[in-house]
């Protein structure tokens, strides 16, 4: 509410621009979450190097993922290419009380994949979802864990 009462104080094109890109930011948070950064920081900071070789990634890019996470305070930038666990980035965690992870990657695969097939919903007015997997979200065989939300 509070990003909509601004934007409507600010009339520029890039708080419209933020807003479309907003999915880069989710979908940033869920390949951490599904890569499993946060468990791999939970005992302190380390090098994107260490976390690239944990998680099979490319270390520049992981770098890249993780600046980007740390400049809105997912993570933090503890200097270099090390990096931390902010408070946010606690729920990320697999074994917390309130872990979000299991949310935040249906979210990041299933809802994601769904909210793009948006306009067919909007010019049919048939749920996205059924386009998209070719099932209903009630009869769905996608693993349950996935479904969730």
């Amino acid at each position: 509410m509070r990003a909509a009462a601004s934007a409507e104080g600010n009339s520029s094109p890039l708080v419209l621009f933020q807003m479309a890109t907003g999915y880069w930011l989710s979908q940033a948070i869920y390949v951490a979450a599904k890569i499993g950064i946060a468990d791999l920081l939970k005992d302190g900071p380390q090098s994107c190097v260490v976390l690239a070789a944990a998680t099979g990634s490319d270390a520049p890019s992981l770098f890249r993922l993780m600046r980007a996470l740390a400049s809105v305070g997912v993570f933090l930038h503890v200097g270099g290419d090390r990096f931390a666990l902010s408070r946010l980035a606690k729920s990320l965690q697999t074994d917390v009380h309130g872990s979000l992870r299991a949310m935040v990657i249906t979210i990041g695969e299933i809802h994601y994949q769904a909210c793009g097939d948006l306009l067919h919903s909007v010019q049919t007015g048939s749920p996205a979802f059924n386009n998209v997997f070719r099932a209903s979200l009630l009869t769905s065989t996608l693993p349950m864990h996935l479904i969730k939300a």
